[in-house]
């Protein structure tokens, strides 16, 4: 083998081992940012996680407060009705009365009565 030709083996094989080490630097970049992204993404899965817990804690108290100001209305609606509600006492004959009416207007609506 000639002179030139070891010497172009030579360059040929620094060729080859600068592509190789060139090659596994880029793989262990690749690796690293991939570590890097994994990382990065399980602190914003748990960061999403906790906003999403809180969000739920929060319409949870919004919905209850909700109910109870819904109740509390509707207490006070009811007791205004109450006591704004016009009481009648009806007279013994008065029940006699209301009753026929009653079974008048329920016999119609059935049609029983047809005139």
């Amino acid at each position: 083998m000639s002179v030139d030709d070891r010497a172009r083996q030579r360059q040929a094989a620094d060729a080859i081992r600068d592509v190789l080490t060139a090659e596994a630097e880029v793989r262990r970049k690749v690796e690293a940012c991939r570590e890097q992204l994994a990382q990065a993404l399980a602190v914003e899965q748990e960061r999403a996680r906790a906003i999403e817990q809180r969000t739920s804690e929060r319409l949870s108290r919004l919905h209850a407060h909700c109910e109870q100001r819904t109740e509390q209305r509707i207490a006070e609606l009811r007791a205004r009705a109450d006591s704004q509600a016009v009481h009648i006492e009806l007279n013994p004959g008065d029940h006699a009365d209301l009753q026929v009416a009653v079974d008048q207007l329920s016999a119609r609506l059935i049609g029983a009565d047809d005139g």
